[in-house]
């Protein structure tokens, strides 16, 4: 029973997974979701930007503590 249960799963995976892919591939044919992917990657764009300046901005902090003579 159990095994005719995990068949069951798998095919309802596959099928998922296979309808999952299809619905991407209309939102590409039809492009409603570029601009939601240009909006994902600029904002990552704009964290990554963010944290950089704010590891720099620590870097140069620490190096004027390590300068100043205690």
């Amino acid at each position: 029973w159990i095994c005719a249960r995990l068949d069951d799963v798998h095919k309802d995976l596959r099928w998922t997974t296979k309808n999952v892919a299809q619905l991407l591939t209309n939102m590409l044919l039809r492009k409603t979701f570029n601009p939601t992917i240009q909006l994902i990657l600029q904002k990552r764009k704009e964290e990554e930007a963010m944290v950089l300046a704010q590891n720099k901005d620590n870097k140069t902090r620490t190096s004027h503590a390590h300068q100043t003579p205690g």
